[in-house]
This record gives structure tokens, sequence and C-alpha cells, in this order.
């Protein structure tokens, strides 16, 4: 399990990445909450994104672009762990097996208090 540090109201980005020999494929990327470090995938994704080629004629070089982060522009308490799927046009599917766990760390009167979201 990854940790990621954020402060409330400040942006975050969660790192997901997908194996190079992929690229170029049509792709579904999903992202995926819950209170586990364990990844589920049985629940309703929390963000999809579509990237695919729709001619074979033109298209958008990424360079080893294999990055499909999640960027969330203010960090709340709400959030928790966080999975990735990456799913192929041909259906080869690339997941977390473990979450990044998020955990707000907010300032007050001298002390530092952590909240494990």
């Amino acid at each position: 399990m990854e940790e990621l540090i954020a402060v409330p109201g400040e942006e975050m980005v969660i790192p997901c990445h997908y194996p190079l020999e992929i690229l170029g494929e049509a792709l579904q990327v999903t992202w995926y909450t819950g209170d586990s470090a364990e990844c589920s995938f049985n629940a309703s994704g929390i963000y999809t994104l579509n990237i695919t080629q729709t001619s074979e004629a033109y298209g958008v070089s990424q360079v080893n672009f294999t990055e499909v982060s999640l960027r969330i522009p203010s960090a709340q308490r709400s959030e928790l762990h966080f999975c990735c799927r990456v799913t192929t046009s041909s259906g080869q599917i690339k997941q977390s097996r473990s979450s990044t766990e998020v955990i707000i760390t907010e300032t007050g009167k001298g002390a530092l208090t952590d909240w494990q979201i």
C-alpha cells in the first residue's frame, strides 16, 4: 500500500501507470475508492476516462506516456483508499493490487493532527 499525504483544500495527484506494451491501444481507465488497503473493483467507479483512436491514418503521439493519474483539485477528509484499473480494447486488464491511502494532515495550534481517511 502506498500512502499519499495531503492538506485539506490542496490539490493532490494519485498515481496510476500502465505497461508500455499496451501504449497505443484504446483504453478505458476507471478509478475506484473504498476503505480497504486491498483493491476491490466490485463497486461502481468514481471516474472513468476513455482513450480511443478513431483513425489508423491519424493519431496523437504519446511517446512513452503511460501515466493516467487522478487529479483531485481540493483534498477532503472524505477521501479514502484509491485504486485504478486500465482495460484495453482487446479486453486485457491491468489493475492496482493494493490501494493508495490518502492521509489528510492539518496543522492546528502548534500541533500536527493526522486524519487517515
